[in-house]
């Protein structure tokens, strides 16, 4: 992992324009006309091949990267997969290091390019290859000065992703027309030297360049990558067609005295598939899994081979597969159940050649608890040698936990952390079947939970920076997601992203790094401080105002583009809108005051506060004792009375009636928050003293969850599109923030507040993960009393709160009773 230009040294002297110049250029495959093909041509895959002979061992440093993904090999076996995604001003190089003994040895890079057909994240300058090396060896294999040939490959089809629309176009490999041996760079023909392109530029250091990619360290460490279990077979039936999306899986069709065969397969054994027939496998993983499949065919010209993952089989055959609250959407009930559902799921293609141990893997992983194996034979039988699964996703190791005399807590932990690994790879992202995308208002909640559970927060810092760049000149609000080269602004989530800068501060007190985001902070601030109305409310934000998926405010708004939208905030004022921006000048203000800006910290209290003194006044109902959603009053929410707590802003007077609303029978009025924003309910819990209403959307959400089948939290309540969502993560984090009640005191201060809580539960432990290092404690309740023991890291001061009580925690073991 590197932090800087590996060729900074290089540097100095340099005239004005080449600054910033690596001692390598970007290379293209020749097309047609012998230029390097171009994003217009997309999509293709193109090959990059380099011969070099060694009279001695060398120990090398390469540094690499490609417009749009690589694969690199040398003498035949992977080195690494990348680049890490990024943007143009953040276009990532990994670095490896490399012994190679004395001889000749070879360098094959697999290129692709998808253009329009990419994933949502996946950004495109301009179609290449970059590799480049350190030291006395840098023209032998450096790109632009080594010989390195190229050559366009055939065999890569795309196939539609349909539902999965974020994801990119799925692979259709042509075994009649693929490289085979490509690994080595032997048997291929057409190779032509490769044409030299622009300089390589360092993003950092660079004054002029062309349209280029500049050049950043990778920030993350490689992915995971390592064989799974292949899971059961489920169900083999007898198609009479291709398309089996309406057929049934039902158990008279079931061929069950081919299961053992099959399933000796997954465990590392062969099966020969006669000519002309089809089989349809569907193959439980039992487990949720993001993973490149690999499928090893011999024999079978002619043969089709389709492997889909779906997360779960859906009941009957009609109705809309998006979920999102339609009222027509259909469901999946028990996702442990397949009898009498069907299959319907995102698919790669295989077509074989007839030849021998033709080892089929897509560009790209899938996601999902479900295979359906689908073969359907020509002349010739086709022979599966082998099926295997690579676990993909970043490498986040689990270093807090949480324990209580609740069993059902077991199920929801392992679901919520099962969500949030398979939802971290290059970036954070949302789901990993149907968008891959990395939203603030998922990021936000996922990197609560890697702050407090996991030591490494490499995935929250690239988060943070990732969002800054996003900023749009003209708005000065972040994109809603990103990478991603389809833009959207959702006001709401800069907000949150303003946030997580102080949620950054707060659990891992980086001055230097929160300094570096304060501009961008700034900036969405002046942004959101622009849309104010004539009565001095924000209003009318641009973009897409959404806050939760609430079925009510879908039909409020009368519009299905904006599902999600609190009443009023489409063209007018919101309450919800409002009372989350006094929270966020209120946080960034603690911010200034932290990092040294007392002016600003005064400037952006004193807005704060005269907005809240607007809110409050434009919309409390003293009739209901609520603030309403829209000016008319004639909606309320959970979601306005949560933000109105966590802002610190709500007149006194108000605040005890907005608590017992929260957990009383006001909720029958108000809309109620779904799974994402129940994390901010129960923040306002936390903020309003209080703890019932965390383990009513406990017993409300997440029990019932896990009794459905569901291995992963869920996007929504049913019927939900995704069965794996990372905003679900988040109880996690409140089972140490707010049962265990483990919170920093503030920003940078090295201290703690401990305020445990355990409602119904008669004995809770964990472990938090904090800056200074873990803390643990044990609490039970005795009687009307609470007894237990913290431990403390040194360097790290705090306080007990039992009631009135308050306990010094001094560093090592504490015991307490109460």
């Amino acid at each position: 992992m590197l932090d800087a230009d590996p060729f900074a040294s290089l540097q100095a002297g340099r005239p004005w324009g080449q600054v910033g110049r690596w001692p390598a250029w970007w290379i293209g495959c020749p097309g047609s006309d012998g230029s390097a093909l171009r994003a217009a041509d997309a999509p293709f895959a193109t090959a990059f091949r380099l011969r070099v002979r060694l009279r001695r061992a060398q120990s090398l440093v390469m540094h690499v990267s490609a417009d749009e993904r690589y694969d690199l090999l040398v003498d035949g076996e992977r080195v690494g997969r990348g680049p890490e995604r990024g943007d143009q001003r953040h276009w990532f190089f990994e670095s490896y290091r490399l012994r190679l003994p004395a001889g000749t040895h070879t360098l094959v890079a697999r290129v692709w390019t998808l253009g329009d057909k990419a994933a949502y994240a996946q950004m495109t300058v301009r179609p290449g290859f970059l590799l480049a090396v350190d030291g006395a060896h840098a023209e032998r294999f450096s790109t632009g000065t080594a010989p390195w040939d190229a050559v366009r490959l055939d065999g890569y089809g795309c196939l539609d992703p349909t539902v999965a629309w974020g994801t990119g176009h799925k692979s259709d490999l042509d075994g009649k027309l693929l490289p085979w041996g490509l690994e080595t760079g032997r048997g291929i023909t057409g190779w032509k030297p490769a044409v030299r392109m622009h300089h390589a530029v360092d993003g950092a250091l660079c004054n002029e360049y062309e349209r280029t990619q500049q050049l950043r360290p990778a920030m993350l460490p490689a992915q995971r990558s390592e064989a799974l279990p292949a899971g059961c077979i489920r169900f083999i039936d007898q198609p009479a067609r291709e398309d089996t999306t309406a057929i049934p899986v039902t158990a008279a069709d079931d061929l069950s005295s081919e299961h053992h065969s099959w399933q000796r397969l997954l465990d590392g054994g062969r099966v020969v598939v006669p000519a002309r027939t089809s089989r349809r496998i569907i193959i439980d993983l039992e487990a949720y899994r993001c993973a490149y499949p690999i499928v090893t065919l011999s024999g079978g010209a002619g043969s089709l081979v389709r492997l889909g993952w779906a997360e779960g089989l859906y009941e009957g055959t009609s109705g809309h597969l998006s979920g999102g609250g339609e009222a027509n959407a259909r469901a999946k009930g028990d996702r442990s159940v397949i009898l009498d559902k069907c299959f319907i799921g995102v698919s790669d293609i295989f077509r074989p050649d007839g030849g021998r141990g033709r080892r089929f893997e897509p560009l790209w992983w899938q996601a999902g608890r479900y295979l359906e194996l689908f073969v359907q034979t020509g002349a010739q039988p086709l022979a599966f040698d082998g099926f295997a699964l690579h676990a993909t996703g970043y490498p986040l190791r689990k270093d807090g936990a949480f324990a209580c005399d609740d069993p059902r807590w077991n199920a929801v932990a392992d679901a919520a952390w099962a969500t949030l690994q398979a939802c971290s790879h290059e970036t954070y992202i949302d789901c990993p079947y149907y968008e891959q995308l990395q939203y603030i208002g998922d990021t936000r909640l996922q990197a609560l939970v890697t702050m407090t559970w996991a030591r490494d927060d490499r995935l929250v810092r690239k988060a943070l920076r990732m969002f800054d760049a996003s900023r749009l000149p003209d708005r000065g609000l972040t994109c809603s997601r990103y990478p991603a080269r389809v833009t959207q602004i959702i006001p709401p989530f800069s907000m949150w992203w303003l946030a997580m800068v102080h949620d950054h501060a707060l659990w891992r007190g980086d001055r230097e790094f929160s300094s570096g985001l304060m501009p961008g902070a700034r900036s969405v601030l002046e942004a959101l401080l622009a849309c104010r109305d004539r009565q001095g409310l924000i209003s009318a934000l641009p973009g897409w105002n959404f806050t939760d998926w609430v079925p009510e405010w879908t039909a409020t708004t009368r519009d299905v583009r904006n599902w999600g939208v609190p009443p009023g905030a489409m063209d007018s004022a919101s309450s919800v809108i409002n009372w989350q921006a006094v929270g966020v000048l209120r946080q960034v203000a603690e911010l200034e005051d932290w990092l040294g800006e007392p002016e600003l910290a005064r400037r952006w209290r004193r807005h704060a506060a005269e907005l809240a003194q607007r809110t409050d006044r434009s919309f409390w109902d003293a009739r209901r004792g609520l603030y309403a959603d829209d000016k008319a009053m004639r909606h309320r929410s959970e979601h306005a009375q949560c933000l109105a707590l966590i802002s610190g802003a709500v007149p006194a007077s108000r605040r005890a009636r907005l608590a017992a609303a929260l957990h009383a029978g006001d909720r029958d009025t108000m809309a109620r928050a779904t799974i994402y924003f129940t994390h901010y309910r129960f923040e306002a819990v936390h903020h309003g003293g209080g703890i019932d209403a965390v383990f009513d959307g406990l017993e409300r959400i997440w029990y019932p969850l896990t009794r459905t089948g569901l291995l992963t939290t869920s996007e929504e309540p049913e019927p939900a599109r995704s069965d794996c969502h990372a905003w679900g993560a988040h109880p996690l984090y409140h089972a140490l923030t707010t049962i265990l009640g483990i919170r920093p005191t503030g920003l940078g201060t090295g201290s703690v507040t401990i305020v445990p809580r355990l409602g119904p539960l008669g004995w809770a432990t964990g472990t938090l993960v904090h800056a200074a290092g873990d803390i643990t404690m044990e609490v039970e309740r005795r009687g009307r009393g609470l007894t237990g023991t913290i431990s403390m890291p040194r360097g790290l001061a705090g306080e007990l709160r039992l009631g009135k009580r308050r306990m010094r925690l001094r560093p090592g073991r504490n015991d307490f009773r109460h």
